[in-house]
């Protein structure tokens, strides 16, 4: 069976997004944006919720969670918007 041309763009670009992931998962600003889930994640490990969350659509921006951090000042804005999601859940 051939694999129709949409569902292999689509999977094209999910590895694109992924590749990136892995990338981004190596810098310092990906263990900044750690730092700020972890307080709303405390029982668990809050790698995977952050890897799922930062390619995931950011409301207010057109792209991902992760694109907005890549973008000049913006780690600093997603970094911000976690630490406000944790006093909702730690409160």
């Amino acid at each position: 069976m051939t694999i129709p041309a949409n569902v292999a763009a689509f999977i094209a670009a999910q590895r694109k997004v992924l590749d990136e992931l892995e990338k981004f998962v190596e810098t310092p600003e990906y263990r900044r944006l750690l730092a700020a889930a972890g307080p709303m994640l405390v029982a668990e490990d809050p790698q995977p919720w952050l890897a799922q969350w930062l390619i995931e659509p950011c409301h207010g921006f057109d792209g991902l969670h992760m694109d907005l951090a890549m973008q000049p000042g913006g780690v600093e804005r997603v970094e911000q918007y976690l630490k406000w999601m944790s006093t909702f859940v730690v409160s």
